[in-house]
């Protein structure tokens, strides 16, 4: 993984193919509290639209199983 913070307070997290990818929080998170969850590349969800913590640890869970 890899993480990136830069001077406007941003910090994402992408995978070794530069997408953005986290599975321990958020991927994408400003200092004004805006978090995005990634897997891959592709958006779970974002706070914003009352996305959580606990919504992207049940889709983690539900992904195991698939």
């Amino acid at each position: 993984m890899i993480f990136i913070e830069n001077k406007r307070n941003y910090t994402r997290y992408y995978n070794e193919h530069f997408k953005f990818h986290r599975e321990d929080g958020p991927a994408v998170k400003t200092a004004e509290g805006y978090c995005a969850w990634w897997y891959n590349g592709k958006c779970i969800g974002i706070s914003t639209e009352g996305f959580t913590q606990k919504k992207f640890e049940q889709w983690l869970r539900l992904k195991a199983f698939q």
